[in-house]
């Protein structure tokens, strides 16, 4: 097998992969008692397997909610929630008097050594306060670029009609197996310490006498040519209530999820 070495990023994860075509869901403008408040993804293996009901307890599934609450002084407020493989998610809401808008954008990882499928389900609420879904349409992950949904409703309280829309934006980023994750610590000469393979756990708390690390990621690609990525990051940065966080894409078998989160921490109470 060859080996590659792409790119030294600092404090950014490298992302490989073409530009996708994103599928359009036609855009809902109605008065409906129905109104959507998240999105379930099912993700199946092939087009024959048994899909799991929606389970809001569960949190290897994959998900997104925006429901009211009812505070302690009975004030209402927007409560947002995400679960399972989405990252670089971002809830951005919108409010204004003719118009509430809450836009969810999020990417979802497609293994290039195990196409799958998946199913995109709307998240309502029924007259019992029940989460229930709908069906909607079902994606082959290797060859579609994601997709958009957005439904609009119309409120008219007191002869004053106000506009909710809610928006999801997925997008499918490609990406090779996770082979090996390994941290490379140096001091500030940049020489080498020590080296600790990333198997189980992923928080790992990183000594004053470190001064870099460096994240390496080793990827199978589909020609079998191991590639690496390395991440920089600087320990002084680190502090006892400020670790540094990224997410790593595992592959399509991996038993803790297709997303990790790596954090590296210090502990300065001793």
């Amino acid at each position: 097998m060859k080996t590659k070495l792409l790119t030294l990023i600092f404090l950014l994860m490298s992302l490989s992969g073409c530009a996708l075509a994103k599928a359009e869901v036609p855009t809902v403008d109605q008065d409906n008692e129905s109104t959507p408040i998240g999105i379930y993804i099912f993700i199946k293996q092939d087009f024959f397997s048994n899909e799991v009901p929606f389970d809001i307890d569960d949190p290897k599934q994959t998900f997104f909610i925006q429901e009211e609450k009812l505070g302690e002084n009975n004030e209402t407020y927007n409560h947002s929630r995400s679960s399972g493989q989405f990252f670089e998610s971002h809830t951005h809401i919108q409010v204004s008097d003719v118009e509430d808008k809450t836009v969810f954008t999020a990417s979802l990882p497609v293994f290039s050594d195990n196409p799958q499928f998946f199913r995109l389900n709307i998240i309502y609420k029924d007259n019992q306060n029940q989460y229930v879904t709908q069906p909607g349409n079902l994606y082959f992950m290797e060859y579609g670029g994601g997709f958009k949904f957005e439904h609009s409703t119309t409120e008219t309280i007191n002869g004053v009609s106000k506009k909710k829309t809610i928006v999801f934006d997925i997008t499918l980023k490609p990406f090779d197996p996770l082979e090996t994750l390994q941290l490379i610590m140096m001091d500030e000469n940049y020489e080498i310490i020590d080296t600790v393979v990333v198997s189980d756990q992923f928080n790992i708390e990183i000594q004053d006498h470190i001064r870099y690390v460096l994240i390496e990621e080793t990827r199978l690609n589909i020609e079998q040519e191991r590639v690496k990525t390395l991440t920089m990051v600087d320990a002084k940065t680190i502090k006892t209530n400020q670790p540094y966080f990224q997410s790593i894409i595992t592959s399509s078998k991996h038993p803790q999820g297709y997303v990790i989160g790596l954090s590296l921490f210090k502990d300065d109470s001793n």
